[in-house]
């Protein structure tokens, strides 16, 4: 050890300050801006969950329309049948009445 130990102090409280004046508020400045950024995360976040929900409802009604189109279908089917069979049955009645 030095005989006059006052170099080793003098360092060492500079050091100190340095810290304490610099880098201390370099960490609080960037620990404030680290909660801000997770709480605008946490808000998209939020915001994109809502988004989620109506994309996963319309995707529900986009199943319900895809079955309604089916259905659309088979009636149209159904509805051909129908005046097909009324057109044939027209025939037979003006058959018969004209004999």
């Amino acid at each position: 050890m030095p005989a006059d130990p006052t170099p080793i102090y003098v360092i060492w409280i500079i050091t100190l300050v340095i810290v304490y004046l610099v880098l201390l508020p370099l960490i609080t400045l960037f620990l404030v801006r680290a909660a801000r950024a997770a709480r605008r995360i946490e808000a998209y976040a939020a915001d994109t969950l809502e988004a989620a929900r109506g994309i996963r409802q319309n995707l529900g009604a986009a199943a319900a329309l895809k079955e309604t189109a089916e259905l659309t279908a088979t009636l149209l089917r159904q509805l051909d049948e129908l005046e097909r069979v009324t057109a044939e049955l027209a025939r037979t009645v003006r058959t018969e009445a004209e004999d």
